[in-house]
């Protein structure tokens, strides 16, 4: 789904979320032609795509320049890395004779 097509459906659900408020105030073709009219705002003026850019979800990145998603390998959990390794509880033993 590209993202008009994700703006669209969710101006469409907000839309249809806000004429719920009003059932039974507005007949069918009214509430029709008013969301037909809210839907286009939304999409075509600064403001409602400001709102549907703020609520849209963000997107999910598949593959990256580095790495493609999926196949990190072990980087995460502890396998090869770039990083120095540091040698955990290490330091001077204690408890020798002195």
């Amino acid at each position: 789904m590209n993202r008009d097509e994700l703006y669209e459906m969710l101006a469409e659900d907000l839309v249809a979320e806000a004429l719920a408020e009003v059932e039974g105030t507005l007949s069918e073709r009214e509430k029709k032609e008013l969301s037909e009219l809210l839907v286009a705002e939304m999409l075509t003026t600064p403001e409602g795509q400001r709102l549907l850019r703020a609520l849209a979800p963000d997107a999910e990145v598949q593959q990256s320049a580095e790495v493609a998603r999926g196949e990190a390998g072990e980087g995460e959990a502890g396998g090869a890395s770039d990083a120095p390794k540091i040698a955990s509880g290490g330091g001077p033993k204690r408890g020798g004779s002195a």
